[in-house]
């Protein structure tokens, strides 16, 4: 049995029979995205390679096999729960502390009506749950940065904002990425009068804003299929990616052969165009949030298929898990809810199609080989 698979499929079939009830938390399911996470084993990549530092350095080694020298506060953390307990109870720790932030934030800030979407994308989304299951460092800096998020409109947020995007960037150095996006909250946070401003530009802009920002995204196609790709794959292997990479070019190829890479593109272009939309009928903190998600199309379709640079995208698509359901809400209220079913089964579909040869796949470090910590 595929236990990713069925935990996904009962995921889905719980939030259509929970959606309505008033009394659980929209967000609740990350409930399950937890189980799959805290509790994983036999699944290669990554995870083995922070599974074997772990225990190098429970017998006081120092090796450590997928971790940058420079990235000190992951190697604290090593360290210090080394010493004091085995790796599945260090992976269940960091999945607790990863889906309490996302949970906490999510029933903060996500849509009371359709929340229950997001943690069902959070599961399917490729650059989601699957890889932090792989990319452990990079998952719990993601997730710093949304706490980071959660933080920077509260009083003393501001420097706990800043504090926690420093902490983060100890954990993995690729949070530099997400830098221009907080700074952007903690200045949008503080400036009362940005929606009015927002409005009187909408007067100018509304029918042609979204129009302007597909042609950005095509245009930036057009560089990538131009030039862009092979210097971002340059970029890649001068990284120290070069052996990563020509992994990541032949399950990108399978993906070419199934018509894929041309769905990522036409996804990207779609949500691009709708999150657009949606900025001009939101309140300013989904304006924001909106703004990660059209940064993080961009960057699914600029990086894709270029080693492990796609995992920057990471840090804004991760809240997608709060503006795609408010989007939902917003197409519910003003167009009905047959629509904004369309519109869920078209987000998750996605989600499911580019994800589900990974799921189901048992060569090299697909999910396949999947099972329970404790299933030995």
């Amino acid at each position: 049995m595929n236990i990713v698979l069925a935990a996904g499929v009962l995921l889905i079939m719980l939030s259509l029979a929970f959606q309505k009830n008033k009394k659980i938390q929209p967000y609740w399911g990350f409930l399950i995205v937890f189980i799959i996470m805290g509790f994983q084993e036999g699944v290669q990549g990554d995870f083995m390679g922070y599974k074997e530092s772990f225990q190098i350095m429970a017998r006081g080694g120092v090796y450590d096999s997928v971790t940058s020298e420079n990235d000190y506060v992951w190697l604290f953390l090593t360290k210090l729960f080394s010493s004091f307990m085995p790796f599945w109870m260090f992976v269940i720790l960091l999945a607790g502390f990863e889906c309490g932030v996302l949970y906490k934030v999510g029933n903060k800030y996500g849509s009371k009506e359709y929340g229950w979407v997001g943690p069902v994308l959070f599961f399917f989304t490729f650059y989601m749950m699957l890889i932090q299951m792989k990319a452990m460092r990079q998952g719990l800096a993601t997730e710093i940065v949304v706490l980071a998020y959660y933080l920077s409109d509260k009083k003393k947020g501001f420097w706990w904002s800043i504090a926690l995007m420093a902490l983060a960037m100890f954990v993995h150095h690729s949070t530099l990425a997400a830098v221009p996006f907080i700074a952007l909250q903690l200045v949008v946070s503080r400036k009362k009068d940005w929606d009015k401003e927002v409005k009187r530009s909408n007067f100018v802009m509304k029918d042609f804003f979204p129009l302007l920002m597909v042609g950005a995204y095509l245009f930036v196609y057009y560089l990538k299929a131009s030039f862009l790709g092979d210097w971002l794959s340059q970029l890649a292997i001068l990284m120290g990616d070069d052996v990563q990479l020509v992994g990541y070019l032949e399950k990108e190829q399978r993906f070419l052969d199934q018509g894929v890479s041309s769905l990522i593109i036409l996804y990207d272009g779609v949500m691009v165009f709708l999150c657009s939309w949606f900025m001009q009928r939101t309140d300013r903190r989904y304006r924001v949030l909106a703004i990660a998600s059209i940064i993080g199309c961009f960057l699914d379709m600029l990086l894709f298929g270029m080693g492990s640079l796609p995992r920057i995208a990471m840090f804004y698509i991760v809240f997608n898990i709060l503006t795609y359901p408010k989007l939902v809400e917003v197409v519910s209220h003003k167009y009905g809810k047959t629509v904004a079913l369309v519109l869920i089964v078209f987000l998750v579909g996605y989600a499911v199609k580019t994800s589900l040869p990974w799921i189901t796949g048992t060569d090299g470090d697909q999910f396949g080989t999947y099972r329970f910590v404790f299933w030995q």
